[in-house]
């Protein structure tokens, strides 16, 4: 099953992926009402990993404002900090594309390991972290040299990778005989902490809550989304999920997960974070990427089935308005 969800992913070249957003709500905020005018996030970056190239559209009218090529696969990305990087982990080439977001432009391609996947940048946007499924490695990348300065050998096939809020622990998933290993790293010694057993494997996305108390990670083996207490460093629960879950994302308030499926059956679900129980399901075709708007009453959504990108009502989870692109994954740009 494993050697299957990784094949499947792999042919359609989905990146898997929890968005990166510039800016958040405080904790507790709710989604408010419908109002066009709260939409103050400027740009809007779909990452092709069919197509190899980032497309940079204004948030609010749709336009296509440029094509940025990456290298072939950009399986994951991740936006820095202040908003000045993008960097998309390309699992065909093996490397690193560096964007400029200002000219939107590519600075460097940075090698790596075998097959990277999961890439996490560190709260100050001096480090990034990359993992590589193939060569089970951890590329640690130095932003200002735009170099390797550190490989971590890991084991299994790390896939999903989460920072702690604070940036002083790294969580990598996929790791371990059975693929089911969350590996825990002090980022500061690079050391492995402890690992925490799952049920499954398959894990190629994860997503941690604005607190950093909850881990959640994405099993494609099991069906399920594995819920861990970072506090602890211990499995909570494993929630089942309609079909193979393709795409996390915690709203900006901590209060909801959104997990979208892919497979026979294929939905976009809501998980109560303060339960870990299901709350609303709704029909979508194979997400392959989730971002919620800084404020959370808005979220894209991917199909990739049918080559659209949706935006949405958080509150009420209503379509409105649609964006003819083939995505893998989302990410929202500053004001």
């Amino acid at each position: 099953m494993a050697k299957w969800f990784w094949c499947t992913r792999m042919s359609m070249a989905v990146g898997l992926s929890v968005a990166s957003l510039l800016a958040a709500v405080p904790a507790g905020a709710a989604p408010a009402d419908e109002d066009r005018s709260h939409r103050h996030v400027r740009d809007l970056y779909i990452v092709d990993s069919s197509d190899n190239y980032v497309s940079v559209r204004n948030r609010h009218t749709h336009q296509q404002l440029a094509q940025v090529p990456t290298g072939n696969g950009p399986e994951h990305a991740v936006l820095a900090h202040d908003g000045r990087r993008l960097y998309t982990a390309n699992n065909r080439d093996n490397d690193v594309t560096v964007m400029d977001t200002l000219n939107n432009t590519v600075l460097a391609t940075i090698p790596v390991g075998l097959t990277p996947l999961g890439i996490s940048v560190s709260p100050d946007d001096q480090l990034l972290y990359v993992a590589n499924a193939t060569s089970a490695t951890l590329s640690v990348i130095s932003t200002a040299t735009e170099t390797v300065v550190d490989t971590v050998p890991l084991d299994g096939a790390p896939g999903a990778t989460a920072l702690s809020p604070d940036g002083s622990r790294l969580y990598v998933a996929g790791t371990g005989p059975s693929l089911g290993e969350v590996a825990v790293l002090d980022t500061a010694t690079l050391a492995v902490l402890t690992r925490i057993a799952t049920p499954g494997s398959s894990q190629f996305e994860s997503a941690i809550t604005p607190d950093g108390r909850t881990l959640y990670v994405a099993d494609g083996n099991q069906t399920a989304i594995e819920v861990i207490d970072t506090t602890t460093d211990t499995l909570l629960a494993t929630v089942g999920t309609t079909h193979t879950p393709t795409a996390l994302a915690v709203s900006p308030n901590g209060r909801e997960l959104m997990i979208g499926t892919g497979g026979l059956t294929q939905v976009l679900d809501t998980l109560d974070t303060a339960t870990n129980t299901v709350t609303r399901s709704i029909p979508f075709t194979f997400v392959s990427g989730i971002a919620y708007t800084p404020d959370g009453r808005h979220a894209y959504v991917a199909e990739y089935g049918e080559n659209q990108v949706q935006e949405i009502n958080t509150r009420t989870l209503a379509v409105l308005s649609t964006i003819p692109q083939r995505a893998a994954h989302l990410v929202l740009l500053r004001h």
